[in-house]
């Protein structure tokens, strides 16, 4: 599920995400995707590049920082990966 969004269309909160994206969050590495669209909820498609880095605890992925950009820059990647520290460590 969709916990928090800001930005361009934070109604998103509440409705589940797509099985692709999920995957993706499964996959547990920092994810860069310069181009290609990704289906966020059903009906919900974005066409930009996102970094995406996963939330764990212990190993298990509890969720995911996703940034959408028009292009990612070392910028983003360090705000997701340091943004999935904090959370994580205020999980644990």
């Amino acid at each position: 599920k969709i916990v928090a969004m800001a930005g361009f269309n934070s109604n998103m909160v509440g409705k589940s995400i797509t099985n692709a994206l999920d995957e993706k969050i499964s996959a547990n590495t920092l994810q860069v995707i310069s181009n290609g669209e990704v289906e966020i909820a059903e009906n919900f498609m974005v066409n930009k590049a996102f970094v995406l880095k996963p939330i764990t605890e212990y190993g298990n992925v509890l969720g995911a920082v996703i940034i959408f950009n028009d292009k990612i820059s070392d910028v983003e990647k360090n705000i997701a990966e340091y943004t999935a520290t904090i959370l994580t460590k205020y999980i644990e």
